[in-house]
């Protein structure tokens, strides 16, 4: 068993501007895996900047707050406990519409690449 804290990690602000800790991802952990988990947040009424990734899907777990994710042409409220898949190479990017910081877990397959990202227009 291994346990990863993500309290351990170091906080990084990801080409979207969102505040991203690498839970886990091989390059921190040694294990290879086909996906990557990260911790990201939102400061109040702060949104992430519009991008998409060209080889990986995203799915967001959302675990404090409400925001408001935009994916290719939908747009949809999101709250604690709920689930956003989003597809490779699909626009996407996140909006935080309350009043506390806005905190999410990003799963990426294959696991994340800042040289994947790319801004959207």
């Amino acid at each position: 068993m291994n346990i990863f804290h993500s309290h351990d990690r170091q906080e990084f602000v990801a080409t979207d501007k969102t505040l991203i800790r690498e839970v886990f991802h091989s390059r921190n952990t040694g294990i290879e895996t086909p996906y990557s988990i990260a911790l990201a947040s939102l400061e109040t009424h702060a949104a992430s900047e519009p991008h998409s990734l060209r080889t990986s899907d995203e799915v967001y777990i959302i675990v404090q707050g409400m925001g408001r994710v935009h994916v290719a042409d939908e747009t949809e409220e999101v709250s604690i406990g709920d689930i956003v898949h989003i597809p490779k190479g699909d626009s996407q990017w996140i909006e935080n519409i309350s009043d506390e910081t806005l905190i999410f877990y990003c799963i990426v397959s294959p696991p994340w690449k800042r040289e994947d990202e790319r801004p959207s227009p």
